[in-house]
């Protein structure tokens, strides 16, 4: 994921999913302008389809926690109010 062209950052978490019981969605901060099908695509070109996130979520600052660690609990509730899955 953080390999993929333009991409500079990124947090995975999985929100649930009535199918497949969890989802992974991909939180990402990338330097240009790319949008969520860009990302997607660059990712596609070096990943097999399978491992790639469901979503994948554009945004310009990543949720982080003052000693610079990811912020998981937030980046949850960013990917629950983006992909409109409810909480468990």
């Amino acid at each position: 994921m953080k390999g993929a062209p333009g991409v500079e950052d990124a947090i995975v978490v999985g929100v649930p999913d009535p199918i497949w019981g969890r989802k992974v969605v991909a939180l990402v901060r990338v330097s240009t302008g790319d949008e969520e099908r860009e990302v997607h695509a660059a990712m596609l070109a070096d990943l097999a389809a399978y491992k790639l996130s469901k979503r994948t979520i554009v945004l310009a600052e990543l949720p982080r926690h003052a000693s610079s660690k990811n912020d998981y609990r937030t980046a949850l509730h960013i990917a629950l109010r983006e992909t409109g899955a409810q909480p468990t």
